[in-house]
């Protein structure tokens, strides 16, 4: 299936093989914190992450819940992988990272490109890893976002299942699609944690 085969790429090609899995989802396009709350979620997953020997999941993009997450582990100075999924069509300037089939070296992407692309986000640069999940061309009026959740809920179920390593997902604010998130992970048995005081989602 394909989520297992992502998986066991994920080990086998990375050797990224964690004893726990900590998902953080929630805000995408912007986030505004506490500065209490921020610190605290900062400081706590990183300390999470280091105790358990976790691998990091997010949705990937230069924004948001998913931008925090690098930030935390950039300050930490810490080895902690930190994956990105995201949908391939909401990439911007994906044209840089094309054509990087099966090549072990990193390929360089640049962010702070003035160019304007419709529905799209850099990804972050202190993700360590990338999965891009292309979901094809859209109707008129959809667009690609969510195109990966699916396969990186699945993934996340395969680690759980096949693996036995415990998978926790952590809620930091949020809107509509986080609600799917979340649902989605509930009924996959995926134990879900919501920050309180985050904000949107997180406090409903």
């Amino acid at each position: 299936t394909p989520d297992a085969r992502v998986a066991r790429f994920i080990r086998g090609f990375w050797n990224v093989r964690p004893s726990a899995v900590i998902e953080v989802t929630g805000g995408a396009l912007s986030l505004s914190l506490q500065p209490r709350v921020g610190e605290a979620f900062a400081s706590g997953l990183v300390a999470a992450a280091r105790a358990s020997d976790a691998v990091l999941v997010t949705g990937g993009t230069h924004s948001g819940v998913m931008a925090l997450t690098g930030r935390a582990v950039a300050d930490s100075l810490l080895s902690i992988p930190l994956i990105g999924f995201a949908s391939w069509r909401c990439v911007r300037s994906r044209s840089q990272l094309e054509k990087n089939a099966g090549f072990r070296a990193a390929r360089n992407y640049t962010i702070g490109l003035k160019e304007s692309e419709k529905n799209t986000a850099e990804i972050d640069p202190n993700h360590t890893h990338f999965v891009f999940v292309d979901g094809g061309e859209k109707a008129e009026g959809k667009t690609n976002w969510g195109d990966e959740a699916e396969l990186r809920t699945s993934v996340l179920d395969t680690y759980r299942t096949l693996y036995r390593v415990p998978v926790v997902m952590l809620v930091v604010g949020g809107g509509p699609q986080t609600l799917k998130n979340i649902l989605s992970a509930v009924k996959k048995r995926i134990y879900v944690l919501v920050m309180n005081g985050s904000g949107h989602a997180a406090d409903a």
